[in-house]
């Protein structure tokens, strides 16, 4: 009777996944979304103070409250153009903390928060994404029903750029 019970148990258990959520957000016309454990906020407040000499994929400070963040431009980390003039769909998104320094990323335009089972995210193993090479700023994929939304690693994008 217990080993039934025991058995019954595990499969139930087998059957469980984890819930991942995910804030999803444009660039061009593709679907990317980053854990939303790892988003502060999204920001409108697109007044950067431009960092000469650095990396073209730093779109330049914003401060945000009285706190400094450094920006990266999503469009030029994964090898599109910058975006000359930004719209009212543009933000920012900063990451908390734990991420990194404050930092955060520009982005054409924020979708919805996604909810996913974790059986639909395949991992990634390329580690070239674009003209980005440097790190494996891609973790992996989701099907969602009618697209595909790609998962941003935001830790690879401080360590590996700066």
């Amino acid at each position: 009777m217990k080993s039934e019970i025991i058995k019954r148990t595990k499969k139930s258990i087998a059957h469980l996944s984890k819930e991942l959520q995910f804030c999803a957000f444009k660039i061009k016309d593709q679907l990317f979304g980053v854990n939303i454990l790892s988003v502060k906020e999204i920001n409108e407040n697109l007044d950067f103070t431009k960092i000469h000499h650095t990396p073209k994929e730093i779109r330049g400070y914003v401060n945000v409250r009285g706190n400094i963040y450094l920006i990266f431009d999503m469009r030029v980390l994964l090898g599109h153009k910058a975006k000359k003039e930004l719209n009212e769909d543009t933000k920012i998104l900063l990451f908390n903390d734990h991420i990194g320094e404050s930092f955060g990323i520009l982005v054409d335009k924020i979708q919805d928060i996604v909810s996913i089972d974790e059986k639909q995210l395949e991992m990634n193993i390329e580690k070239n994404v674009g003209e980005f090479q440097k790190g494996n700023i891609i973790a992996g994929t989701c099907k969602l029903k009618n697209k595909l939304m790609t998962i941003i690693n935001p830790k690879v994008i401080l360590n590996e750029i700066i």
